[in-house]
């Protein structure tokens, strides 16, 4: 070379180089070109040739999958991916864990608040709970007690479709009588879980038995009572309950639009006792005529005290006529209602027993009044002890 450095340095360590001091590196040269040679007698180079010289087997590099035998203590903290220590990994976190809860040693358990509400045993409620889901009710729960209504709730007054206790009036002014409450439709029952699942799913409640392991405890023993129902406090109950054992509930609890019935619900409907909200049959009204018949005027007014409407109209006779029928005509205010008069009450000669066509007239106001009219009897035999029925229905 013409560099006197290298020149010298080429023949100083041409041959066998010595090798250096622990930490240092000798420059050396040969036919291959510049090396370098550490203490340990291992050499690196050629320096600049176009291949590369590995490294050492035991230096750890920055790109590859290697094994550390031997400890390596670092003064600053390693930076190292996230999830790159498994638990088995660090010194004895598995055994910890494993010697915290087990199936031989579980987590404790919270006993449940005084407040919870539970499926089997009798607890009185003084929040407001409101259910966004059907509940059902053991047949017979409700008493009348529960229903919220207006008016007075006594042996004279029923329940009408507005919500209030009324007196039931008819044509005369008469009390008609309801014979039964439907109740099965209104029941509430609950069918207790032996397990509740690990998580409720969304608008779940449980109603846990055993107060002693109410749900899941976290490791603090704690417990995640979000989803239970409580005995005073107002909450929402979304999900379906069912009461095996008639709850008990303040009087007036229930207001007559919680009352699950099919029908119209209004001031013209009562609640029947299978379930249907409808209208109520005033007591039929009779026109009687004792002995034998003739041919005369209505002069007995009945007057009507409420809007109704004419159901029906029949005729009958303790004694049948003979040579022709019996004919009569039901008046409103004077004038029949038998527009066609083809369709009026007609007994034929020999029958006891007619149901007339319905009237073209059937709707009756406060203050009007009905009468009827004999307007035929039987030409050989009159026919005797007649009766009229008009059967009305409040409207």
């Amino acid at each position: 070379m013409s560099n006197k450095f290298f020149s010298e340095i080429l023949i100083q360590e041409q041959g066998s180089p010595q090798t250096p001091a622990s930490g240092m590196l000798a420059l050396f040269a040969n036919a291959q070109g510049l090396h370098l040679l550490n203490s340990a007698n291992q050499v690196i180079g050629p320096l600049g040739a176009s291949t590369t010289t590995p490294p050492p087997a035991n230096m750890v590099t920055t790109d590859t999958a290697q094994t550390i035998s031997s400890s390596k203590t670092f003064t600053v903290a390693p930076v190292v991916p996230d999830g790159a220590f498994a638990i088995g990994k660090i010194n004895g976190l598995q055994s910890a864990l494993d010697s915290k809860y087990s199936t031989a040693n579980p987590p404790p358990t919270q006993p449940a608040p005084a407040n919870m509400a539970t499926l089997d045993t009798a607890q009185t409620f003084t929040g407001t709970k409101t259910f966004t889901g059907l509940i059902t009710l053991p047949s017979s729960s409700v008493t009348l007690t529960n229903i919220s209504a207006t008016g007075t709730r006594d042996a004279t007054t029923f329940l009408r479709g507005d919500g209030s206790w009324a007196t039931v009036s008819g044509g005369s002014g008469g009390t008609n009588v309801v014979t039964s409450t439907n109740t099965t439709a209104h029941k509430m029952t609950v069918a207790p879980v032996a397990s509740p699942p690990a998580n409720p799913v969304a608008g779940d409640v449980w109603l846990v038995s055993d107060l002693d392991t109410p749900g899941a405890p976290s490791s603090s023993g704690t417990t995640d009572l979000s989803n239970y129902v409580t005995l005073d406090s107002a909450q929402s109950l979304t999900a379906v309950k069912t009461f095996t054992v008639a709850p008990v509930v303040p009087d007036s609890a229930f207001t007559i639009a919680k009352i699950s019935a099919t029908g119209t619900r209004d001031s013209s409907t009562m609640l029947r006792g299978d379930g249907t909200w409808g209208p109520v049959a005033a007591p039929p009204i009779p026109f009687s005529y004792a002995g034998a018949l003739t041919v005369k005027a209505g002069v007995f007014k009945f007057p009507i005290s409420v809007a109704c409407i004419v159901e029906s109209v029949q005729i009958t006779a303790g004694t049948a006529s003979a040579g022709a029928s019996i004919i009569a005509d039901v008046n409103k205010n004077g004038t029949t209602i038998f527009t066609t008069q083809a369709n009026r009450p007609t007994l034929a000669a020999g029958a006891v027993l007619a149901t007339a066509p319905a009237p073209a007239v059937t709707a009756l106001a406060p203050g009007d009044f009905l009468t009827v009219d004999i307007d035929q009897i039987g030409s050989t035999t009159a026919g005797s002890d007649v009766m009229v029925v008009v059967r009305i229905r409040r409207t």
